[in-house]
């Protein structure tokens, strides 16, 4: 039998107010007599001590829901993320505490708070071997696409009918006998007897033609800001496309921009890719500050923006997809990380506000993301 006692809380650090980026991750953790913790009867002390297994078993269950390149990443650098779990994991609540005195364990049901920009912040800095290293030159092309117009297709409905007609003939005969007033007369009679049978039948199909999108321009300049700033934080030489490209003898920033609005597949057309890659390689303006390690291209995409079923709020859903070419092969480029099709999403009071926030978060989450694949390979 379970016996309930007060939930505590607890805190290594004392914080006002959560971190600007958290996760919050709820776990339930046994702990049996044995460890020596408590008895019978446990207490405010006993939870105190409980507190290393149950920070540890929050970050178990942290690592089960995030990507595997950002886990290969926290494998690498394992000594520094725990030499700074207290401070990542800076919270830990236990919501509900029992004991079971027959099987002689605790059970703690927890809900932590995890500082995800703590944790990148660690991911994404250099390691002490690399600190000599060149620097890596990085542009990127990462642009906000808004819907201008969709055009949804009815569907086409095709019926077929079709019958199949059967005639029968069959001969036959039969004796006749006709009575009269002077006696009886038969005679036999032969003739056809035709049968005709019919059968319908009607199938049918459903055509539907993919809905057409026409994209504008999103808010490329706090985009540029968020994916610059976390480039930079992490220690790579970051440059918009905007900035190098033309100045390189590459295709103008509105050209860029315009091919990769007009595609479908959010993919730049053959000329202006290459010409992209050209001029950011050095070949079109042959000087060393057109030669770029990395270019960074991709979109990201608001295909939906609905009411929040939880508020008055507006919500909005931003697609993003996006991937890291390297620049420096003989062979020419190659996609060394790449990240999408991942949505995310966000609330405002306003249209524009919930759009400008699910672009942010989708830019800093996704370059974020980008960076770790990039430090799992060495870069």
């Amino acid at each position: 039998m379970f016996v309930r006692f007060l939930s505590i809380f607890i805190s290594s650090l004392l914080f006002v107010g959560f971190p600007v980026h958290a996760a919050k991750v709820k776990t339930t953790v046994y702990v049996g007599y044995e460890t020596g913790f408590f008895s019978k009867s446990p207490n405010k002390d006993t939870v105190e001590k409980a507190k290393p297994i149950l920070r540890q078993q929050v970050w178990k269950k942290y690592l089960t829901r995030i990507q595997p390149e950002q886990r290969a990443l926290i494998e690498q650098k394992a000594s520094e993320v725990e030499a700074r779990l207290n401070e990542i994991i800076a919270e830990v609540t236990v919501i509900d505490t029992q004991v079971d005195e027959g099987a002689r364990q605790m059970k703690f049901r927890v809900e932590a708070i995890v500082n995800d920009d703590m944790l990148n912040g660690i991911l994404m800095a250099k390691s002490g071997d690399k600190a000599g290293q060149e620097e890596i030159y990085v542009s990127f092309l990462v642009l906000p696409r808004l819907q201008s117009e969709v055009k949804v297709f009815d569907a086409k409905v095709v019926k077929k009918a079709s019958s199949t007609s059967k005639i029968t003939t069959e001969q036959v005969a039969a004796d006749d006998t006709k009575e009269s007033d002077s006696g009886s007369a038969e005679r036999s009679v032969e003739g056809e007897k035709v049968t005709i049978s019919s059968k319908a039948t009607t199938s049918g199909s459903t055509t539907r033609k993919p809905q057409k999108v026409k994209w504008r321009l999103g808010n490329a300049r706090d985009v540029d800001t968020a994916v610059n700033r976390t480039l930079t934080t992490a220690g790579f030489e970051a440059t918009t496309y905007g900035d190098a490209g033309p100045r390189c003898d590459g295709p103008k920033t509105k050209e860029a921009r315009a091919d990769l609005l007009a595609s479908e597949a959010a993919e730049l057309s053959d000329d202006v890719r290459g010409a992209i890659f050209n001029a950011l390689r050095g070949r079109l303006k042959k000087e060393d500050d057109c030669k770029y390690d990395l270019f960074i291209l991709g979109t990201l995409d608001i295909d939906s923006i609905m009411k929040d079923p939880n508020s008055d709020n507006i919500m909005t859903r931003a697609n993003v997809s996006i991937k890291v070419f390297d620049l420096r092969g003989k062979r020419g480029p190659k996609t060394i990380a790449s990240m999408g099709p991942v949505a995310y999403q966000d609330v405002g009071a306003t249209e524009d506000d919930a759009t400008t926030k699910a672009l942010l978060k989708a830019a800093k989450e996704a370059t974020q993301n980008l960076v770790q694949q990039l430090r799992a390979k060495g870069l």
